[in-house]
């Protein structure tokens, strides 16, 4: 459903539920065959991973929880809404009121029925004072929350937002029980936790409660945490494992040569290096402008990425949204601007260290932090790298340091994603880049109905954080995963989710 229906109409949102039909639209050449084990692995984990969705940064966490749990709603492989755990919404004219209507009949693995008050209890642990959950700063629009029944929540926001529901189709935003423990792995997705090993493995089974008998078509999934790129591929050849998620590009070649099967997707999840403007020697605008002059974006794509994926501008709109400010000048790789403005820095002795993990930059962390370095040195800058390594480097290195370097899945919408990334209150600003004029001008944009207005304002603010904001975001990731011969009805959804569990299958 498209953003203007949203307003438009009211009533339910009617999902694919249609049998053999993926939400991302294509029917199945052949009824899924029902039963086996998926073994699939992702990098992207940690041993410190938990199953609290507010804890949730890392790939392997965040596919695991669209496994066990779903949302209110989430986005298609078109990015428009399909419904979940609602079934249906109403909306005012002004687009501040929103009636979510719950799926009724729906239960947790516990046996409790999912009513409105879980869905009001599960948002307002995100919206706790002192919880660190990245979804505060948009959550902080609600002006009030209740289960108005126990089939409806109605939100009254503090201003206009025609892409509210959106923001519920968030990875963290999973159901879950109201009042029971939040790191069991209670939800409403089509499959249960059976053992979880943090940094290891989790092993699944189809949840018997779910509400469609139409998808989740294995019986138990094994689902791996393997960070290491080499090593993910290495089971994939051995038989180990029949799904290998985040290939890098190098390897996706010579796994296509090898006869299995590659799935690629423009997606809007990027790779960023960070600097803190607001830690020295960061503080300085000429600084963070010599970094930015001083990569070569084309370059990085062609000899690591081997030119799969879209350059970046250094703000976080992929190409393909709607309100991508195409128009913006390109920051373009130019030694002589970056000694220029490196020079009028006045930074004395070497720019503090790269924090860099092998696992970032779609598992290419390290060749990009030595080629970025190799850039540098043309416009006479020396960059240290500090070569972390993959455990826990979410939850001790980003956002930690003053130079390091992060990815995101990206988010839905460009109010959500900018909300996220560059809101003063945001709890994932990881620049630090704070500016009133901003935190105004997303609230603007939000509540803007017209089109071409609200357009325009979101070009300002891509622009507001092109200029002033201490990220450097090279290039936007294509999705690579790899399957074997004996997997079919694979895709990949464009904020990189687990939802793929829903289609896959077992090939005789």
């Amino acid at each position: 459903m498209s953003r203007r229906s949203l307003l438009r109409t009211g009533g339910s949102l009617v999902g694919a539920a249609a049998l053999n039909t993926s939400i991302f639209g294509g029917a199945f050449a052949e009824t899924p065959k029902k039963g086996g084990t998926l073994k699939v692995a992702s990098g992207g984990s940690s041993t410190g991973d938990s199953l609290d969705p507010t804890t949730y940064a890392g790939n392997y966490p965040m596919t695991l929880g669209y496994m066990w749990g779903r949302p209110l709603f989430r986005v298609d492989g078109n990015m428009e809404l399909v419904p979940d755990a609602a079934e249906g919404h109403d909306v005012t004219p002004d687009a501040k009121t929103w009636i979510v209507k719950i799926r009724q009949g729906l239960e947790f693995p516990n046996g409790k029925s999912f009513t409105a008050s879980d869905a009001v209890w599960t948002i307002n642990r995100h919206r706790q004072e002192g919880m660190a959950s990245g979804l505060q700063s948009n959550l902080s629009q609600i002006e009030s929350m209740e289960a108005t029944s126990p089939t409806e929540v109605t939100f009254k926001l503090k201003a206009a937002n025609a892409d509210w529901l959106y923001v519920l189709t968030d990875y963290h935003l999973l159901m879950q029980p109201e009042g029971a423990p939040t790191d069991e792995g209670l939800g409403l997705g089509p499959y249960t936790i059976e053992a979880y090993e943090p940094g290891n493995r989790a092993l699944l089974k189809r949840n018997p409660r779910y509400w469609r008998d139409d998808v989740a078509h294995y019986e138990t999934i094994e689902f791996y945490a393997i960070n290491d790129a080499s090593a993910r591929t290495s089971a994939l050849q051995t038989g180990e494992i029949d799904l290998a998620l985040q290939v890098p590009s190098k390897i996706a070649r010579l796994l296509e040569m090898a006869g299995f099967s590659i799935h690629q997707r423009p997606a809007a999840a990027f790779s960023e290096i960070v600097a803190q403007v607001d830690n020295d020697p960061f503080t300085n605008k000429d600084l963070v402008l010599a970094l930015k002059y001083g990569l070569n974006r084309q370059d990085l794509m062609d000899k690591v990425f081997f030119g799969v994926g879209d350059i970046g501008n250094d703000h976080p709109i992929p190409s393909f949204f709607r309100y991508h400010a195409a128009d913006l000048p390109q920051t373009a790789y130019d030694p002589d601007k970056a000694k220029y403005h490196f020079d009028k820095a006045g930074i004395s002795g070497d720019v503090p260290a790269l924090a860099m993990a092998p696992m970032l930059f779609y598992t290419s962390g390290l060749e990009v932090a030595e080629l970025y370095q190799q850039q540098l040195k043309a416009a006479g800058i020396n960059l240290a790298i500090d070569r972390v390594p993959d455990n826990g480097y979410w939850a001790n290195v980003w956002n930690q340091r003053p130079f390091f370097a992060g990815g995101w899945f990206g988010r839905p919408t460009e109010d959500q994603m900018l909300t996220s990334a560059y809101h003063s209150e945001a709890v994932y600003n990881g620049s630090h880049y704070k500016d009133p004029m901003l935190d105004q001008l997303l609230l603007d944009a939000r509540s803007e109905l017209d089109e071409d207005k609200r357009r325009q304002l979101y070009f300002d603010a891509q622009e507001m954080v092109n200029q002033n904001a201490g990220t450097i975001i090279p290039y936007f990731t294509a999705l690579l995963s790899a399957t074997s011969s004996n997997v079919a009805g694979f895709q990949i959804s464009p904020v990189g989710d687990g939802s793929f569990v829903d289609d896959v299958y077992q090939v005789s």
